[in-house]
């Protein structure tokens, strides 16, 4: 990950101040963090020696970005039929020809603002890919701020009230270290956090004025303010296909999207779970390189006898597989909860990302820089089983209003917060005029879906792979692929259809696979409850604050049997219970967060 950080004044100069020095000292000493970032500064610009700091003409342009653009090659394909040439080593008399500084080694960076430069703010129409980018147009003095469409790269933004700057960057504790800033917590972030966390209301985090720009979005900063703009939507197209066609276009899609997001690169690993999406991913991949570099995970339980799978022996028969099984227990687990916390700068799914964070640990520690994975690809396809409205995975209101401090809120004040969100939300989606009320049901909460919970997978995903500077690649999240899917009438079980695209290659095999999610088991759960208890009886505790501490108490001393959890609510159950109370409680003290309500 690249993380830049961008600071504009347009009432002072700025630009001879210690922000950075300032900036990167509260890093390390705060949060152990040397990692350099780009940064710039206006009115007067001011570069650090960043990798990807890169000002293409002295006059007019400086970019900072982050990401992957995969369709470079067929972007600079076009430019080129425009007349454009690129690299200093070119003929730099044509019209067309934007002057630039040395940037052979930087030729992506050059085609992105070349057809900024050409298209203005649709050139992010031909951009396939995952990015967070910031353009500053030194000539119209304004700042170009956009993200991906499905919001994979991420871009916070504030402003500081104490000199009236605003700033933005690719991470929330760059945003926090620059001086005079504060971490806030007030009765929204509360409701954010306990209500509907670890998902966000699309726009916002867990802290006070610190914002995130949404995916398919992108916003222009300058003397007059911050103005945003949509670019990108899913809209409704009447989808005929039959069977056979929708199995033939969704197996396309995969794997032009596989290959695309795997082009140029040497050596890949592939993220291996014992489901369909990974096992076609393989099929994809195998064809690509002739060695597939497969990473399972496993858990060990104590208390129960751990069955090896043979599931990654079906694919060793037809293809030229390495597996590295990464064996792991519930102690390491817990050890992880609060990098984890850290990775993503806000409680998240405590048990979850807790095991992504050391998957990801060892592959990269295996020496594999990139990987390809189908994490997210089951909400992508499931999404017509979803019966009910309101937000994904966040339907246990009443408890989760049982765990807010009653002088904050309750339940009345949380569902009424759901709604406002919710419903802020679905208003932009679009019916076709024939759509029946149980059709535009299914496509309100296909769209929420996605808007909501499948930008907060991806998010988590991004954050901790960053942290620990692991490539990860997620064909099924191709906006092309989402596209389809969500105009595949709802008689179709997308589900199937994989299933179907999986057993031409390997019949028989589907009920082998094992789909259920792995249990965190009675060891995790005892040091979960004893660390709970530590803060439960410290006084000076700021969870002790925000929460109700004898609802607490109760579904401690029940060991959860008090819970009516509804089964949509992954965050809801007894142990994520306790971790996510454990990553607030740490995450309150670390990030030093004031509480205004």
């Amino acid at each position: 990950m690249i993380r830049y950080l961008g600071i504009v004044n347009y009432l002072s100069d700025i630009s001879h101040s210690d922000y950075i020095e300032k900036t990167y000292d509260n890093l390390k000493n705060k949060f152990n963090i040397a990692q350099k970032l780009d940064l710039f500064k206006t009115n007067h610009i001011n570069l650090s020696n960043g990798f990807l700091n890169k000002s293409f003409n002295k006059d007019r342009y400086v970019i900072m970005y982050n990401g992957n653009i995969f369709n470079i090659k067929e972007i600079k394909k076009q430019l080129s039929n425009k007349g454009y040439k690129f690299s200093t080593k070119t003929n730099l008399k044509k019209e067309k020809i934007i002057p630039i500084q040395n940037i052979d080694n930087y030729l992506e960076a050059e085609i992105l603002l070349t057809s900024y430069h050409e298209y203005k703010e649709k050139f992010l129409e031909h951009l396939n890919g995952t990015f967070s980018i910031c353009i500053y147009d030194k000539t119209n003095n304004i700042v170009f701020l956009c993200i991906d469409r499905i919001g994979i790269e991420t871009l916070y933004y504030t402003k500081n009230k104490t000199d009236n700057s605003f700033i933005f960057s690719t991470n929330i504790k760059d945003i926090l270290n620059v001086p005079n800033m504060k971490a806030v917590l007030d009765k929204q972030g509360i409701l954010e956090l306990f209500g509907i966390g670890p998902i966000h209301n699309p726009g916002y985090t867990f802290f006070k004025d610190i914002y995130k720009l949404l995916p398919g979005h992108y916003a222009i900063y300058s003397n007059i303010g911050l103005v945003t703009h949509k670019y990108w939507d899913l809209k409704p197209k009447e989808c005929n296909d039959n069977e056979l066609q929708y199995i033939n276009n969704m197996y396309s899609l995969i794997k032009k999207s596989t290959k695309i997001q795997t082009n140029d690169t040497e050596r890949i690993g592939l993220l291996f779970s014992e489901n369909i999406n990974s096992g076609i991913l393989i099929e994809v991949v195998s064809k690509i390189f002739p060695t597939v570099n497969t990473f399972s995970y496993n858990i060990i339980d104590t208390n129960k006898k751990n069955k090896s799978s043979n599931y990654i022996n079906i694919f060793k028969k037809h293809y030229n597989i390495d597996n590295y099984n990464i064996i792991s227990d519930t102690k390491v687990l817990y050890s992880l909860l609060i990098p984890a916390m850290m990775a993503r700068d806000m409680p998240g799914m405590a048990y979850l990302d807790s095991t992504i964070f050391e998957f990801f640990s060892s592959v990269k520690n295996s020496g594999i820089n990139k990987c390809i994975s189908s994490l997210c690809s089951n909400e992508i396809f499931e999404v017509n089983d979803i019966s009910t409205t309101g937000f994904p995975l966040c339907l246990s209101t009443n408890i989760r209003s049982n765990l807010i401090n009653k002088n904050i809120g309750n339940e009345q004040i949380l569902q009424e917060y759901f709604d406002i969100i919710y419903n802020s939300v679905i208003k932009d989606v679009i019916f076709l005029d024939n759509e029946t009320e149980y059709d535009k049901t299914i496509r309100t909460n296909k769209y929420v879906n996605i808007k909501l919970y499948i930008s907060s997978l991806v998010q988590r995903i991004n954050h901790i792979s960053s942290n620990i500077n692991l490539e990860i690649m997620l064909p099924y999240l191709d906006y092309r692929i989402i596209e389809y899917i969500y105009n595949i009438p709802n008689h179709i079980n997308t589900n199937n259809l994989l299933k179907k695209i999986f057993n031409k290659n390997f019949p028989n095999t589907t009920s082998i696979l094992n789909t259920s999610s792995k249990m965190c088991n009675s060891n995790y759960t005892n040091m979960l409850e004893h660390e709970i208890k530590k803060i439960l009886n410290d006084n000076s505790s700021k969870l002790l604050k925000v929460i109700d501490k004898n609802y607490v108490l109760q579904i401690l001393n029940s060991k959860g049997s008090n819970l009516m959890i509804n089964k949509n609510d992954e965050l809801i159950s007894y142990t994520q219970i306790l971790a996510y109370l454990i990553q607030i409680e740490y995450w309150l003290n670390i990030y030093d967060i004031e509480l205004e309500f």
